[in-house]
């Protein structure tokens, strides 16, 4: 399954730079006709979990290309690559390098296993850099992880005052646990407490109502404190 790097992420985005194309005068053609394209395994993975992913390559640029070089970051979840403002959740590891002939198609696989951060995070992203020569351009696919639950309360409030009998739903935006849904109501104090939501990203929703701040990240080792603040209109 090919994915985009960076979910809506927030994912993930694909993130693609060219310092200067060589094998073509418009960088983004000479994208295109290289095609780097990375899949991962699976869309959700168990901590600790070994991740493979699939690098593609095609040269459609009408001739061969020499010098190539794919390289992915290293596993270690405290070695995070940096480029062109890029932060990664890195989890293969690993490379190649050498010639494409025009029309040439090549495979290779990486391994690496869930880091650390993913499961704090509940997804990871991971990158693969493609030079040759002068030109680079970064091929990604993002994940979900399964991490651990994250307890979430707080108000639901309008114009500073609490509101009870108010639903609450939070809908995950994570690969892990995509389209699910959780809901609570809120107190007689307009207290609510959302269970059973795991690390990742959230948007919260009121039936009927706009909510001001409706983006939650959860991390996993923490209890998440999220008012939830009504605003005027749907």
């Amino acid at each position: 399954m090919r994915k985009s790097l960076w979910f809506a992420l927030p994912a993930a985005v694909l993130a693609m730079a060219a310092v200067a194309a060589p094998l073509d005068e418009d960088p983004a053609v000479a994208a295109v006709k290289l095609d780097p394209a990375l899949s991962l395994d699976r869309t959700a993975y168990e901590p600790g979990a070994v991740v493979r992913g699939t690098l593609t390559l095609t040269n459609d640029t009408g001739r061969q290309v020499d010098g190539i070089q794919v390289t992915c970051a290293s596993a270690d979840p405290s070695d995070r690559m940096a480029l062109n403002g890029i932060q990664t959740n890195q989890p293969l590891q690993g490379g190649f390098s050498g010639t494409l002939r025009a029309h040439q198609t090549i495979t290779a696989g990486l391994t690496g296993r869930v880091t650390e951060d993913g499961v704090r995070r509940g997804g990871l992203e991971a990158t693969c850099v493609v030079t040759a020569g002068r030109f680079t351009t970064l091929s990604g696919a993002a994940a979900g992880v399964i991490g651990p639950v994250v307890p979430v309360t707080g108000h639901v409030v309008e114009d500073g005052k609490p509101v009870a009998g108010v639903t609450v739903v939070a809908a995950s935006q994570s690969l892990a646990t995509l389209d699910r849904t959780w809901t609570a109501v809120s107190g007689p104090d307009g207290r609510y407490r959302l269970s059973g939501l795991r690390a990742g990203y959230y948007l919260l929703k009121v039936p009927g109502r706009a909510v001001e701040n409706d983006f939650l990240f959860l991390v996993a080792g923490a209890t998440a404190d999220h008012d939830v603040v009504l605003t005027r209109g749907e």
